[in-house]
């Protein structure tokens, strides 16, 4: 996957659509369409492998709608394209996240001084324990 290449594709071949933001702004809220939302069919996005889009359908599945479609919605600015840029962006960003592998781990074993340490606290703690035992009288 190449970064530049999938925000290219963004901006230019996905939909974005504007309307009316919520929340506070007084009378710019009322009177324009400031929220950027983009539309951004999985299947269709160059630049990504068959592998690539199978891997984004599964790990993101939650925010994709029922015929695959990323949408992504922003109304941050009063600037249509603030919100417009800032949709790209946070698009990209998911994608991004979206195909990001984790290393597998290799599992290691404690050190041997690790394992000294550990019966040592271990000695420490039932050493504490036996002296607020009762004496046992004989």
């Amino acid at each position: 996957m190449d970064p530049q290449l999938l925000r290219a594709w963004l901006e230019n071949r996905a939909v974005i659509t504007f309307s009316r933001s919520s929340g506070p702004g007084g009378q710019n809220v009322n009177k324009t369409s400031t929220r950027a939302t983009l539309f951004a069919p999985i299947r269709q996005i160059d630049g990504l492998s068959d592998a690539e889009k199978g891997r984004l359908l599964v790990t993101m599945r939650h925010r994709l709608s029922a015929d695959d479609v990323l949408i992504v919605s922003v109304q941050d600015t009063r600037s249509q394209l603030q919100n417009r840029t800032l949709a790209v962006e946070r698009a990209c960003a998911l994608l991004e996240r979206g195909l990001h592998r984790d290393r597998p781990r290799r599992p290691s074993r404690p050190t041997r001084a690790s394992r000294e340490r550990r019966l040592q606290s271990k000695h420490v703690a039932a050493r504490a324990k036996q002296r607020r035992a009762r004496p046992v009288e004989e």
